[in-house]
């Protein structure tokens, strides 16, 4: 528990550090800023019952930590790391994988066809374990039942739930703005 806890607490620094990428304003404003994410319920209790969502959003953030290097520093390393860490946080939460679509198509505007294919092969053995395992799934379960059985999609409380989340975290910036 303890590891998990110290690892979640990394979380606002990785934030603090993008915002001071992003943004180019007093240091103090933005760790004020990278420090709302304890006042989630949510973030604290996963990270006391070691869920995975914290270490999800901490492998997430330091992609886009990644991410937004890659406009400072013009690091041809900064993609493959933003990429790799984007895949593991896809290990533990798979929807997170949608931003792969938004890097690239952002990576396609500044780099050539050539390395855009060596960023393609690099995800594609990275993710040769998932596919091997979603393989062994498809082949040992009747997953189509499982499917059907046990998984109810309730798509209003999703969205409502997701749009409060997101509400919470956009609040601090709208009041900053507005000021």
């Amino acid at each position: 528990k303890l590891f998990n806890i110290s690892l979640s607490c990394l979380i606002p620094y990785v934030i603090y550090e993008i915002l001071k990428l992003k943004y180019k304003i007093d240091n103090k404003t933005i760790f004020y800023l990278s420090l709302i994410i304890f006042l989630s319920p949510y973030f604290r209790s996963s990270a006391i019952w070691l869920l995975g969502d914290n270490l999800s959003i901490l492998f997430f953030s330091i992609s886009i930590l990644y991410y937004q290097k890659i406009f400072n520093e013009k690091n041809n390393y900064n993609y493959f790391l933003c990429l790799f860490f984007l895949i593991l946080c896809c290990y533990i939460r798979y929807y997170y994988c949608l931003f792969v679509i938004y890097y690239f198509f952002n990576f396609l505007k500044n780099k050539d066809k050539k390395f855009i294919l060596k960023l393609i092969v690099f995800c594609f053995i990275c993710s040769l374990p998932a596919i091997f395992y979603s393989f062994y799934i498809f082949e040992n379960y009747d997953f189509y039942q499982l499917l059907s059985n046990k998984v109810s999609t309730n798509y209003y409380n999703n969205l409502l739930i997701i749009l409060t989340i997101m509400f919470f975290y956009i609040t601090p910036f709208f009041i900053f703005f507005l000021k």
